[in-house]
């Protein structure tokens, strides 16, 4: 499973059901596409009914544009996730993609 959301401002991208069964891993990435960001600060948030929302992993400015972070070998059982800019700092759109697997 996986979810691009492109943001230009604070707030949840679009959750992602996992229809098939629960997703346990995830990985979840972050870059600036258009013009420039100072700062951002972006979590993956996991949940098993699809109201309440967890964070389980975090990007940041400082963690690399463009780089990925792996949940490793900490599990997350989950049947709903999403990614949610928590704070953004510039005029650029950044883009954010998430994958889940189970």
């Amino acid at each position: 499973y996986s979810q691009v959301h492109t943001y230009s401002t604070t707030g949840a991208g679009v959750t992602v059901a996992t229809s098939s069964g629960p997703v346990k891993s995830f990985t979840i990435q972050a870059a600036v596409t258009r013009g420039s960001a100072v700062g951002w600060y972006v979590h993956l948030e996991a949940s098993l009914d699809g109201n309440a929302f967890t964070s389980v992993l975090k990007h940041e400015q400082s963690t690399g544009d463009g780089a990925l972070v792996f949940s490793g070998a900490s599990l997350y059982p989950a049947r709903y996730f999403r990614s949610r800019l928590f704070g953004f700092t510039g005029d650029g759109l950044l883009v954010v993609h998430i994958m889940g697997m189970s």
